[in-house]
């Protein structure tokens, strides 16, 4: 995990994966990642995440589509 994908990075870590009425498929990174990226301008709202890079959600169709 944590690949580029076409279109997309998949995230390092996974938060959750649901379908939804449509049967899209949703899966949500974890907040955390391999490959950290700069900290909000405020990095009291951070709290103890550290380094974020995986804050995401992707939506595919049933088929696999991006």
């Amino acid at each position: 995990m944590g690949r580029p994908g076409e279109g997309y990075d998949w995230p390092s870590s996974n938060h959750g994966i649901t379908v939804d009425y449509k049967g899209n498929v949703w899966i949500g990174g974890n907040g955390r990642g391999a490959q950290p990226a700069a900290l909000a301008h405020d990095e009291s709202k951070m709290g103890a995440a550290g380094s974020v890079h995986d804050s995401m959600v992707l939506k595919f169709t049933q088929e696999g589509k991006f």
